[in-house]
């Protein structure tokens, strides 16, 4: 894997965590439709980051 694949990779993992930090406020907050958009977000990001590793991994 190289660094510019891991530096991407560990850049959409930061924004997954940021958008379930987000997620958690605003449940927090008793604004469950905006915290169902966050986690919506995230599990559209994390399989393609997940297929990325896979994929990455294989490679070598």
């Amino acid at each position: 894997m190289t660094e510019t694949v891991k530096a991407q990779l560990n850049s959409q993992l930061n924004e997954a965590i940021i958008q379930l930090i987000q997620a958690q406020k605003y449940l927090n907050q008793d604004d469950a439709i905006r915290s169902g958009v966050y986690i919506g977000t995230v599990q559209d990001l994390l399989p393609k980051v997940h297929l990325k590793l896979l994929t990455a991994n294989r490679k070598h």
